[in-house]
Parts: C-alpha cells; structure tokens; sequence
C-alpha cells in the first residue's frame, strides 16, 4: 500500500477477514486502521479503534503511538476540535510519563514531539524534535535514527 499508494489491495483483505466475524480482525485491527485513515474513511478508522480496544494503534520500529493519539487524528479528520485536543492531551500526559521514565531515549521523544505539533505547540515540538534526533543518531541506530528523523520531518 504504501509504495505504491493504492489501499485497494490492502481494503479487500481487511474486508474479507472482516467477513469471518468481529473477532477475526483483532490481529489485524492496527493494519486497519492504517489503511482506513489512508483512504480517509471516518467510520472505518472508529471501528478499527473499537477493535484495537486499549491496544497501540501505531507502532513502527521504536516509534509507538497510542490510541489516545489515534482518537486525536480521527476527531481531526472529523474536524472535531474539541475532541481532538482532549485527545491529543491525553496522549501527551501518556507520552510524557513515557519521556520522564526515560529521557534520553530519542523514541518516545519524538512522539511527544510529534503530540506537541498536533497540539499546536510548534516551538516545542521542534524543540523535543531536535532532541530526538540528537539522542537517536543514524551512526547509533540506523533503523529508529531513519525513523526518528522521518517523523521530524
């Protein structure tokens, strides 16, 4: 789906998995829920979130978004506001205890980076970016340093 960018593929085995019952795409609720926030299909990214219950929504390598971060994205996709900076705020606290267990770890930095720019605290978010990468450098760890300096992007 992604180097190509066509969900359809990806849409019609989710949809097909989907046909075997609710509990079927349990194992495959985050893939879901990538692809339906792709095509930009509110209904669907909710009932992904539904089936991922309390369970990550995004994790690639290092990098782990919550679901309290994935509630965010939906309501702003919705244009719920409101709802979105709740979101985004209970992510943050999330995150942040993250970060305070951790601090020098560039991972969980970035994401709180990244919270910061949905909540509309750009300086901040920069800020923690540059930190991120600073403490994720592409000689340490060429994996999550990429990652890292992907989502600073």
């Amino acid at each position: 789906m992604c180097w190509k960018a066509d969900s359809r593929p990806l849409r019609q085995t989710i949809d097909a998995i989907l046909t075997q019952g609710s509990g079927a795409i349990a194992s495959a609720a985050d893939v879901w829920f990538f692809c339906a926030l792709a095509e930009r299909d509110p209904a669907a990214v909710e009932r992904a979130l539904v089936a991922l219950g309390d369970n990550q929504c995004w994790s690639e390598g290092a990098i782990i978004l919550s679901h309290s971060f994935s509630e965010g994205l939906l309501a702003r996709m919705t244009k719920d506001e409101a709802r979105a900076r709740t979101a985004f705020e209970a992510a943050r606290a999330q995150q942040d205890k993250i970060v305070q267990a951790q601090p020098d770890y560039g991972p969980a930095l970035c994401v709180l980076g990244l919270i910061d720019a949905a909540l509309g605290r750009k300086d901040l978010a920069l800020d923690e970016g540059r930190r991120a990468i600073a403490l994720m450098p592409l000689e340490k760890d060429v994996a999550n340093g990429s990652r890292v300096l992907q989502y600073f992007a």
